[in-house]
C-alpha cells in the first residue's frame, strides 16, 4: 500500500531518534489521521496527537484510540507550561497564519532543552508546483499561508530563542515521484541540489 503525504521520509527523519523519544513525553501537532503519533504509540512513545480538524481527530481515535488524540489549535495549546520533552510538526507550518506565534507556544511547552522536530515546504519549490497543479498563480495563498526558505525559517526560530539545525532526510519516494509531472517523474531533485522540504531540530535555548 503506497503510503500518502512525506510519512516514509518523515519516519526515516526521527529514526535516528526513536531511543529518544521513547524516554520522552511527546506531543505531535498537526496530526492529522493519526498516522504518525499511531506509529510512535506503537512503538512505545509516551505521545499525544491534536489537530484542529474534528473529522480528523475522530478518524485517529478510530484507528489508534481515543486516549491519544485531542482537538486544539496549534496556535493555543491547552496545557501547562514545561509539559513535553519534544514536539512534533509535519507538513503543518505552512498552514498557520503566525508563525511567531505558533512557536512562542511551543517554547512554552517544551521542557528546558526540549526539542521541535518539523518538516515544511520549501518555499521556493512548493510555489512553482503548486503554481503548476493548481494551474493558477494565486490558489496556493489560500491554503499555504507561511511558506517559508531556510533563511527565513531560521530567522523566526532566533527569534523566539532557538537553536538551529536543518537536516537532510531523502524525499524521493513512491508518493512523492507519483506527484511530479510526467516529464520530472525520474528525476531526483535532490541529486540536481534542489530541496523541496525543509526539516528541522529545534532546541529550546536556557
Amino acid at each position: 500500500m503506497l503510503e500518502r503525504g512525506n510519512f516514509k521520509s518523515n519516519k526515516k527523519f526521527l529514526e535516528p531518534f526513536l531511543d529518544e523519544l521513547r524516554k520522552s513525553r511527546v506531543l505531535e501537532i498537526g496530526c492529522g489521521n493519526g498516522s504518525m503519533t499511531g506509529y510512535l504509540k506503537s512503538l512505545g512513545v509516551d505521545i499525544i496527537g491534536i489537530d484542529m480538524n474534528e473529522e480528523y481527530i475522530n478518524n485517529a481515535k478510530k484507528r489508534f484510540g481515543g486516549e491519544s488524540f485531542r482537538l486544539m489549535r496549534g496556535e493555543a495549546l491547552e496545557f501547562e507550561d514545561n509539559r513535553f520533552d519534544v514536539v512534533l510538526s509535519f507538513d503543518l507550518l505552512e498552514h498557520i497564519p503566525d508563525v511567531i506565534e505558533h512557536l512562542g507556544e511551543v517554547k512554552r511547552v517544551l521542557r528546558e532543552e526540549g526539542k521541535y522536530f518539523l518538516q515544511t515546504p520549501n518555499r521556493y519549490t512548493s510555489i512553482p508546483f503548486s503554481i503548476y497543479k493548481d494551474r493558477s498563480f494565486t490558489k496556493w495563498k489560500e491554503y499555504h499561508l507561511s511558506l517559508q526558505t531556510k533563511r527565513s525559517l531560521g530567522k523566526k526560530f532566533k527569534k523566539v530563542d532557538f537553536d538551529v539545525e536543518f537536516v537532510k532526510v531523502d524525499i524521493y519516494t513512491e508518493y512523492f515521484r507519483n506527484k511530479l509531472p510526467k516529464i520530472l517523474k525520474w528525476i531526483d531533485p535532490q541529486k540536481l541540489g534542489v530541496v523541496t522540504n525543509l526539516y528541522v531540530i529545534a532546541e529550546k535555548e536556557d
